[in-house]
């Protein structure tokens, strides 16, 4: 059987594959780093493994990024820091969230960590490396989103984070389709930054303009674009809860 074929028979749950991890944690407790050799030669002497079967867990735990080579945390003890767990939770709990804004966060007085850019791109990067979390290059933003979250979706997310992006596709859910030229009266702002925001939306085809100058939301995306509305207030109403 090959290595490959190996590898596609394991799971996170296989009784040898918790056996390298627990090996793996040990040798992180005693502020070591965990390389492939080390782990391989110490699990080697305690498991009755095959040495074959050995190495293709190994791989399989780094292929899942439970393991990085020449690291000294596993996967199970990322989040064991908590500043590096207040981030992960901060990217969950704002989707679409991008760079600028999570430094903007931890670096206020909200937080009162006073962390430097440095030391927060560490531990993003920290994340990055164990699959908590994963990046999106959007114009001249990165945004940051949980591993588990679509990259259409993260996107959306990202847009509907704008009080006018959020306004005009409420709008746009309610009326069904409205005349570009409507839309800056019913929401009362001004043409060219309606427009703006318009221009943006259609680029990224959360919404469609057709030849007769009619707005509405791009039909492939409206059930997922409201439940995303739908999943922001539900967060707001959360947030206003857990903060009385």
């Amino acid at each position: 059987m090959s290595q490959v074929s190996i590898i596609s028979h394991l799971s996170l749950k296989h009784p040898n594959v918790q056996r390298v991890i627990e090996i793996a944690e040990e040798i992180v407790a005693e502020h070591k780093k965990v390389t492939l050799d080390n782990l391989y030669y110490r699990a080697k002497r305690r498991l009755k493994i095959p040495r074959r079967g050995l190495k293709s867990i190994i791989q399989y735990l780094v292929n899942k990024k439970v393991l990085v080579d020449q690291s000294r945390f596993t996967r199970n003890s990322i989040l064991a820091h908590p500043f590096r767990k207040t981030i992960y939770y901060f990217i969950k709990s704002n989707l679409g969230a991008h760079l600028s804004t999570i430094r903007k966060y931890f670096q206020s007085d909200k937080t009162n960590l006073n962390t430097g850019t440095g030391q927060l791109l560490w531990h993003l990067d920290m994340l990055l490396k164990f699959n908590y979390v994963k990046t999106i290059k959007l114009k001249n933003y990165l945004l940051f989103l949980p591993l588990d979250i679509d990259d259409e979706a993260g996107i959306i997310y990202f847009f509907l984070r704008d009080d006018l992006n959020l306004r005009i596709i409420k709008l746009l859910i309610e009326k069904k389709e409205i005349k570009r030229v409507d839309i800056s009266k019913n929401l009362t702002e001004s043409r060219e930054l309606v427009y703006y925001h318009l221009n943006n939306l259609i680029d990224h085809s959360l919404i469609d303009l057709n030849e007769h100058k009619f707005v509405y939301i791009n039909p492939e995306k409206g059930l997922l674009i409201e439940s995303i509305i739908n999943n922001l207030e539900n967060i707001s109403k959360y947030k206003l809860i857990t903060n009385k």
